[in-house]
């Protein structure tokens, strides 16, 4: 709940200089419009960081990845009727590939994943369904005509309101009174890296990419992690993992293949 916190209190200041540097009139947002922020914020980040850690707590970072990647299965159900997406056999193909190869890199299969229990499962069910909800509230404010920016302002603005009332400020405040200029360094950067970049690049990728589509294609996080994992910290992968990280870029290549009456009608203009 603290890490959670503290990055929620960092994106948003990093998100309100964002703004006031680029174009202040970004803070804009219409009252009936605010339903998508509080979906975004509450719904979405609030909850997927709660069910996501506790996930972590009661099992094991493998299992927490793979149940958190049950969002790409979310989406795709909550967008045929919201958004009037097809549920195609491709994308059903892609889906499967993806969570696939999201157990292969996590090793559970091979008894690295740890045991998963009642309890584990159905919070970390809910970790993957509220990071679908994200993604379908963002799909609503990016239609509406918000900029990214602010899009992720108002997300992390939300979120604060929960962390306010839950977290343990008092276990933040001596993490950086014992740390120093070396806690608070380390702060920043998890919020410049691991949320300014991702979310901005995410939110403008649901401008030009179908939700279930975005969501499927976000499953190259755990792989991303263990190809840093083996150049930052020399972690091999093992066999299966590297069989993982195979299906998933190719998940990610089907969803991008053109379909042939699209070729068709390109080499017809």
């Amino acid at each position: 709940m603290q890490i959670a916190t503290v990055r929620t209190i960092i994106s948003v200041i990093i998100f309100a200089l964002l703004i006031f540097i680029k174009d202040r009139s970004l803070f804009r947002i219409k009252l009936k419009d605010i339903w998508c922020f509080f979906g975004t914020g509450c719904l979405g980040t609030t909850l997927y960081n709660l069910c996501y850690y506790k996930t972590i707590a009661v099992s094991s970072l493998s299992i927490a990845a793979i149940l958190l990647y049950t969002a790409p299965i979310f989406v795709a159900i909550f967008s045929v009727p919201l958004f009037g997406e097809k549920l195609t056999g491709r994308k059903l193909v892609a889906l499967a590939l993806a969570f696939a190869g999201c157990i292969m890199v996590s090793g559970v299969l091979t008894g690295g994943g740890g045991g998963l229990t009642g309890q584990a499962f159905v919070i970390g069910i809910l970790s993957g369904m509220s990071y679908a909800i994200f993604t379908v509230f963002s799909k609503f404010a990016v239609a509406y005509g918000y900029n990214g920016s602010t899009i992720s302002f108002y997300t992390f603005a939300f979120a604060l309101i929960p962390c306010v009332l839950l977290a343990d400020f008092g276990q933040i405040t001596g993490a950086v009174k014992t740390g120093g200029i070396m806690a608070i360094l380390p702060m920043i950067t998890f919020g410049l890296v691991t949320t300014l970049i991702p979310n901005l690049s995410y939110l403008v990728g649901l401008k030009y990419v179908e939700t279930s589509k975005a969501s499927i294609m976000s499953s190259i996080e755990p792989v991303m992690a263990t190809l840093f994992g083996l150049l930052l910290f020399r972690e091999v992968p093992t066999i299966g993992g590297f069989t993982g990280m195979c299906l998933v870029v190719s998940a990610i290549i089907l969803l991008n293949l053109k379909s042939k009456p699209d070729a068709t009608k390109e080499s017809a203009a």
